[in-house]
């Protein structure tokens, strides 16, 4: 069999694919069974850090209420949420959690907790007008899970409620 430039091409095009897939399930497998880092009871401590930066991105320092995702400490609040899920439920979100960590990597040279701020808030924002509904879904749901924990923060409540006027604060 004679091989020709388009034999080659679709060749090195499977060993492509075949290496990438390879490498995603490795990942994956290592961080299905990442175990909880104390005091946290489902979360790592590099979990964490991986929400306060897209809590971080999406609310940070400075702005009104002043205090960041980060000083919030918004990826601790969503460790006790996450204690009430299945367990494959958050093995699951542990999944998304470090894929969305590692995808700036490509296109920014890092992962999204060790991009400066206004850069993550960029990235998260593309995100969000993907044209990816998977990665679109995604991001809204872990925004909107660390934009829970934010405005819960004992910082954040009074300041959230003066602002709507509905009620909402402590109890």
């Amino acid at each position: 069999m004679k091989l020709s430039r388009r034999h080659f091409l679709a060749a090195a095009g499977l060993v492509a694919a075949a290496s990438t897939a390879l490498a995603a399930g490795g990942l994956a497998a290592f961080w299905w069974d990442a175990p909880a880092d104390a005091p946290l009871h489902v979360l790592s401590d590099e979990e964490a850090e991986i929400l306060d930066a897209l809590a971080e991105a999406i609310h940070p320092e400075g702005g009104d209420p002043a205090i960041g995702g980060r000083r919030a400490r918004c990826g601790r609040a969503c460790d006790t949420v996450m204690q009430g899920l299945v367990p494959t439920q958050a093995k699951l979100l542990k999944l998304a959690i470090h894929a969305l960590d590692a995808l700036p990597v490509v296109t920014h040279g890092a992962r999204l907790r060790h991009l400066p701020t206004p850069t993550a808030t960029d990235v998260v924002r593309g995100w969000l007008r993907s044209d990816l509904a998977e990665l679109r879904g995604v991001v809204q749901s872990l925004a909107i899970f660390v934009g829970t924990a934010w405005t819960l923060h004992p910082d954040v409540q009074p300041r959230i409620a003066a602002m709507t006027r509905c009620g909402y604060g402590p109890t």
